[in-house]
């Protein structure tokens, strides 16, 4: 290689980690706003901690909120009772479409009740909560449920949420009964403050000795960092969710409405990476046309005294004229920020300066210490090869010396006695009478190879057991135990889709094979049942139910899916479907 050749590869060599340095520092193009692609006719994105808007679409359009009206209903209930206090059932309770399996005369606990109103989203057990916290001697049952309404939206008018009106506690259709995404979002953050409230919505199971209830709410477990959620659907208001996550410390809250049964789970997903996209890129900004409207968002104001102090207790009232109401002053005379926890309380504190100063030195640097490194790998290769080349010499050099006093160690010729000649050879010794004991330690007979088919004793016989054995990978067991630890995460829902999977790969692989089978908590055995029923083994499904009972005992879910297993096997098993079902008998045999 002549000095040019080499002179100009080193400076493209250079150039080169030049421009990959300064590339991996670019950030990607953000998404926007405008690109999202979400079905829902009204959406919002906030951080629960500050209340910025990360992202909006009609946030304030009103829309029938379905049942995220128990949102409300699960926040004024823990606040009104505690979680042990007793309730009962009334046949006026007894609301259709969902249901947590209330009966009238039943006793359950508010706890038990806030479960089966999260969970499944009961309109019996808001009913029940409803009529019970809010009833008075001499009340109707009408009378008690519209006093714990009458309850539920002076809480509303308290925080603000003036676009909102609730008239039942089950959030079926109903002419009036109306909020927007804004102030459900807002309620979520207050309620997210309860940590009953956010151990409810973030459980995928819950059972006690009467009721076994189940997350209505798909997304938990399978979003990373998903809190919790809560469903909604009615003919008036279509497919409503209302989801929370946390990541890296922040949590934000997105709620959508209006949208479809094939697109409100992924809206809600593509809602809450947006966020989180936001709050990453630290530029979370208000859409201009929602920015006027945000009630509790931090604001900086000055002294808080005199005229301030005045346009602050107008706005946080709602009295202030637009003029008043319109966005803080983005220079705060005094350094202080106004944080309006509720109508009558503010939370003063010193304003935190958000700018950073520009550190335009950075690029120059780093650009400088590229070209260096560069420049000395360039001049320095050669020294780098020749001492990696050494090295593999001497390393290769060792290896042959130790394979050579192998080889040295080895005798010329190993025995022929295949098992074949073995064989022979005991034959014979028991034809002419002679017994050969097996536990003799005497030498055995052997032969050798005939002159020139001596064979290296490195050289492994044919059918000898220094052949490799060969292990077929049984994809079932693999996809069983990635199931099985599921289950023990808690993530019911994910586990059963894994049993399925397993038995569409084998539909006659036995479950219980899988090592760690036994080691799941009940729910997961229950999963697994589910998975034989898909496939009609419904004999399996009952044996492995019957097995459950006996460990952990009786529960209203077991007896359920035992009563689905059986409804497969009794048909199998009918005299009708035998007959049917008999082989033909061949010619010449009876049938």
């Amino acid at each position: 290689m002549t000095g040019g050749g080499a002179y100009r590869r080193a400076l493209a060599l250079i150039a080169v980690i030049t421009l990959a340095t300064v590339a991996a520092g670019l950030e990607p193009m953000p998404l926007r706003a405008a690109d999202l692609a979400i079905a829902a006719q009204s959406a919002i994105v906030i951080d629960a901690d500050t209340g910025t808007v990360l992202y909006a679409k009609s946030p304030d359009q009103p829309w029938a909120p379905a049942s995220l009206t128990k949102i409300a209903v699960a926040l004024v209930a823990l606040e009104s009772a505690p979680l042990d206090e007793v309730l009962t059932v009334d046949q006026y309770d007894l609301v259709g479409e969902a249901s947590m399996g209330l009966a009238a005369g039943d006793e359950l606990t508010l706890e038990t009740a806030l479960y089966g109103l999260l969970l499944p989203s009961g309109n019996d057990a808001a009913m029940t909560i409803a009529r019970n916290l809010g009833s008075l001697p001499g009340d109707s049952p009408q009378e008690s449920v519209d006093r714990f309404m009458r309850r539920t939206n002076l809480m509303l008018e308290r925080m603000g949420l003036h676009d909102t009106h609730f008239l039942n506690p089950h959030g079926l259709d109903q002419p009036g009964h109306r909020s927007t995404a804004r102030d459900l979002a807002l309620l979520t953050r207050e309620a997210l403050r309860n940590p009953t409230f956010r151990q409810i919505i973030g459980s995928p199971i819950y059972q006690d000795e009467h009721y076994a209830l189940q997350q209505s709410n798909r997304l938990l477990g399978s979003y990373p960092g998903l809190i919790g959620g809560k469903t909604g659907i009615t003919d008036g208001c279509g497919y409503c969710l209302m989801q929370a996550a946390e990541r890296d410390g922040h949590t934000i809250i997105a709620v959508l409405l209006g949208s479809t049964a094939e697109s409100w789970y992924q809206d809600a997903e593509t809602l809450l990476d947006y966020g989180f996209a936001q709050l990453a890129r630290g530029s979370a900004m208000q859409p201009a046309s929602t920015a006027a409207q945000a009630a509790p968002l931090e604001t900086t104001d000055a002294a808080v005294t005199g005229d301030a102090a005045l346009t602050q207790a107008a706005t946080s009232t709602g009295t202030a004229p637009a003029s008043t109401a319109a966005a803080p002053s983005q220079q705060p005379a005094t350094g202080l920020t106004v944080r309006r926890e509720a109508p009558d309380v503010a939370v003063i504190r010193p304003a935190a300066n958000t700018e950073e100063p520009p550190e335009t030195w950075r690029w120059p640097v780093s650009a400088l210490l590229a070209m260096g490194a560069a420049l000395a790998l360039v001049t320095t290769y050669p020294t780098v090869l020749g001492l990696g080349s050494l090295l593999w010499q001497r390393r290769e050099r060792a290896r042959r010396r130790a394979a050579e006093r192998r080889l040295l160690r080895q005798p010329v010729a190993r025995r022929w006695d295949t098992r074949d000649e073995r064989r022979s050879r005991y034959r014979g010794t028991a034809r002419h009478g002679i017994a050969r004991d097996p536990l003799a330690r005497g030498p055995r007979p052997t032969r050798t190879r005939p002159a020139g088919l001596e064979r290296p004793i490195s050289a492994p016989a044919s059918g000898s057991g220094d052949q490799p054995r060969v292990v077929a990978f049984n994809a079932a067991e693999a996809i069983t135990a990635r199931a099985i630890k599921l289950a023990r995460r808690g993530d019911y829902h994910a586990a059963e889709s894994e049993f399925r999977h397993a038995l569409r790969v084998d539909a006659s692989y036995d479950f219980t094979r899988c090592p760690g089978f036994w080691s799941m908590p009940p729910a997961g055995y229950v999963m697994a049942a589910r998975a034989y029923r898909a496939v009609r083994r419904g004999r399996d499904a009952r044996t492995l139910l019957t097995v459950v009972r006996l460990s952990f005992g009786s529960t209203p879910l077991l007896e359920a899916e035992l009563d689905q297993a059986a409804a497969i096997v009794e048909p199998l098993e009918s005299p009708v479907y035998k007959m049917a079902n008999r082989p033909l008998a061949r010619s010449g045999q009876p049938g």
